[in-house]
């Protein structure tokens, strides 16, 4: 009896080893993800910040009218341009995620 448990304790000894080995590997690797991530979360935040505060943008339209037009309109295609990419992207990643 005493021969199977210390068999069993060196099992366990060697796979909780084992473990830590795998979870250093995930964590290494995981790292770039977790970067790009963490610059997404950054970019989301200020978004919200800019959802809460809308008067912010309003401002920053009416600047843009008071002093070029032409810039305006520029603007305004590269932003319907990144808005309508968004909404693809997000699409995307939904249906993405659902098969997952």
């Amino acid at each position: 009896m005493n021969e199977r448990r210390l068999e069993l304790a060196m099992r366990r000894g060697w796979l909780q080893s084992e473990i830590d080995l795998q979870r250093r590997r995930i964590a290494a690797q995981a790292q770039p993800l977790a970067q790009t991530l963490g610059k997404v979360d950054g970019l989301a935040d200020r978004v919200r910040r800019l959802r809460e505060h809308p008067g912010l943008i309003g401002a920053a339209v009416a600047a843009l009218v008071i002093l070029r037009p032409r810039r305006l309109w520029r603007w305004g295609k590269r932003g319907l341009a990144l808005w309508t990419l968004g909404r693809s992207l997000r699409g995307r990643l939904a249906d993405f995620l659902a098969r997952s």
